[in-house]
């Protein structure tokens, strides 16, 4: 399983994108360190408007990584993987010739995607860790109480997605499992046009969507107890299905 591991890093160029990674993980946090002090000797400025300022750039920064790398590694890299396996030939005859199972070689795909989805999620619990507790803005408060109940619930969404991809991909094949991707994709594109035309996206803003957040504290707190159960769950049995009829997939 190791090796196998270690092939699927080796093939999304784990190690460049994990250092480019860090770099600017570390950059975020140092920065938010230094940014208080910096705005008050730039501008004429008091500290409530330079904390949030510093909140502003930190918490805008931090999520637009979080976004980009989680959605890479939930969306991209599955469909990278099993694409890989089809340069080989029919990957049914590639797991054959190693000394694993079947299951065990389409478990490495699952237990990759999975490892790098909470390895993101540990490192975005930090910058949200860090970013809280130097907070000073009573302006960013409600913003930043709200903040981990939105990446928990992008996290179980994004298991969800990577489980739909490999579980097509493998079961169905990559003709089919396309399918499958664009079909789910244009389901999601249709209600978020169906809202942008129907629904109130004009008086749609952070702060009615944190108030609304606020006043849903119980529903809220149920999801997070809930959800990643839900999603893992999703995700084995995508693993299982996988496993079930992988033999039938036109790799």
């Amino acid at each position: 399983m190791t090796g196998l591991l270690y092939k699927d890093f080796v093939s999304i160029k784990g190690k460049k994108l994990t250092i480019t990674y860090l770099v600017i993980f570390a950059v975020i946090i140092i920065m938010r360190l230094l940014m208080p002090s910096v705005f008050l000797l730039i501008e004429e400025s008091d500290m409530e408007i330079a904390d949030l300022m510093a909140d502003g750039l930190y918490w805008a920064g931090g999520m637009l990584l979080f976004v980009m790398v989680f959605g890479t590694v939930v969306t991209a890299w599955p469909t990278k993987l099993v694409e890989d396996d089809k340069t080989r030939g029919r990957v049914i005859d590639y797991y054959s010739s190693l000394p694993v199972k079947k299951n065990q070689y389409i478990a490495s795909h699952y237990v990759f995607i999975g490892i790098m989805a909470y390895v993101i999620f540990s490192f975005t619990a930090i910058w949200y860790v860090v970013g809280s507790s130097l907070s000073n803005s009573e302006k960013f408060s409600p913003l930043w109480s709200v903040t981990l109940p939105t990446i928990l619930a992008i996290v179980c969404f994004g298991i969800v997605c990577a489980a739909i991809d490999l579980g097509s991909y493998i079961s169905l094949g990559t003709s089919k499992g396309k399918v499958v991707r664009i079909a789910m994709f244009m389901i999601l594109g249709t209600v978020i046009l169906w809202y942008i035309l129907f629904g109130d996206v004009v008086n749609v803003d952070t702060e009615m969507i944190v108030n609304w957040m606020m006043a849903h504290q119980f529903e809220l707190s149920l999801f997070e107890m809930v959800g990643p159960f839900a999603a893992v769950g999703i995700y084995y049995l995508s693993y299982r299905i996988s496993c079930r009829f992988c033999d039938k997939g036109a790799y």
